[in-house]
Order: C-alpha cells, then sequence, then structure tokens
C-alpha cells in the first residue's frame, strides 16, 4: 500500500480499486464485498471521526 496517499494527490480524475470504480477512499471501502465485508462493516461502524482518522491515515501511506 506504499503510495497510496499519492494515487489521489497525483490526478484529478484518479479512480481506486481494480476496475477504476471509486474515486474516494472511502467509496473503496464501501464497494468491498465477499473476503472483505467483515473489513467493510468494521469501517461503517466507525463513528465518522474514526472514520476520517482511518483516512487521513490512508492518505499518509
Amino acid at each position: 500500500m506504499w503510495g497510496l496517499g499519492l494515487v489521489l494527490q497525483r490526478s484529478d480524475d484518479a479512480r481506486l480499486l481494480h476496475d477504476g470504480r471509486a474515486s474516494t477512499f472511502h467509496e473503496a471501502i464501501l464497494w468491498h464485498g465477499g473476503e472483505a465485508l467483515d473489513a467493510r462493516r468494521r469501517y461503517e461502524a466507525l463513528s465518522e471521526n474514526e472514520q476520517d482518522a482511518l483516512i487521513h491515515f490512508l492518505k499518509l501511506l
């Protein structure tokens, strides 16, 4: 995940996920299902401040 934060910084039209359907980290997380469904549900259970802190952390990578 090294450099992940640079993806959105370097392009006004950056896309995330293997098929590019997400334009934000929040969207990318919410699109996850299958094996990642539990992780998505834990993210959804976080408070807004906790979600913001996690997104901030991802932008630092």
